[in-house]
């Protein structure tokens, strides 16, 4: 199930009891997609790129950003674009980042809202 990409519901969804006997705490791998006009697609994509930028910087996350493979035409009507953070060890750290960099990116209110994060971790 999708839950929109505001504050995480629980920030401990993988956590330390979800761990293999042994091993260390499940990490997360984050997959936050949205869809965007393609007429705006590269402007909203150098801002995401610069939110990753200033995201690894404080919390060591290097995010990938990906664009659906049939969008390759940037003049599509609509480009669906992909955030992936992997190696989450703090899902908290990376909200507030998140959050952070969201408010500096001034993404219009309907493409926050579009936003939608899917959270995995790996199977103990």
């Amino acid at each position: 199930m999708n839950e929109p990409a505001g504050p995480a519901r629980d920030p401990a969804a993988c956590s330390p009891r979800d761990a293999a006997p042994g091993r260390s705490p499940a990490r997360e791998s984050w997959y936050i997609y949205y869809k965007v006009d393609g007429d705006a697609a590269a402007a909203i994509a150098q801002r995401v790129r610069a939110m990753l930028a200033t995201i690894a910087a404080t919390t060591g996350i290097e995010g990938r950003l990906l664009r659906r493979c049939d969008s390759n035409d940037v003049h599509r009507a609509e480009v669906t674009l992909l955030e992936v953070y992997d190696r989450i060890d703090d899902a908290t750290r990376l909200e507030a980042a998140l959050a952070d960099g969201l408010a500096g990116c001034g993404f219009a209110p309907a493409l926050l809202a579009a936003r939608r994060r899917e959270r995995f971790c790996e199977m103990p």
